[in-house]
């Protein structure tokens, strides 16, 4: 089921990220995408397109980049429920991962 909730506050994104097996990003032009950044905090997979700069998802095992076609995004969709177990329900939170210098840490806080 594809929901589109609109705007919603901190809390109820949380929890939309909780309840969330994937998160797709279908675009075709993206300077970063910050709700990618989100879903993987939240331990959500990700399929979004090669027009993201978020190439390496699949080499960390988070998602997929796909070419920006309706039929890429798809086969990446089916990709995942062909898995086992499917990355959506083995996607580990990135957070720990995030860069450590205190110049970093200081611009995402």
């Amino acid at each position: 089921v594809v929901g589109f909730d609109g705007l919603l506050d901190e809390q109820a994104k949380q929890a939309a990220f909780y309840e969330s097996d994937l998160l797709v990003l279908p675009s075709h032009s993206e300077n970063f995408g910050i709700v990618v950044a989100e879903a993987l905090a939240h331990g959500v997979p990700v399929l979004t397109t090669t027009a993201t700069p978020w190439r390496a998802l699949p080499d960390r095992g988070c998602g997929w980049c796909v070419a920006p076609s309706p039929s890429a995004i798809a086969q990446g969709r089916r990709e995942d429920t062909a898995r086992e177990p499917p990355v959506s329900l083995s996607c580990p939170s990135v957070t720990p991962q995030l860069p450590q210098s205190p110049r970093t840490l200081r611009r995402i806080s």
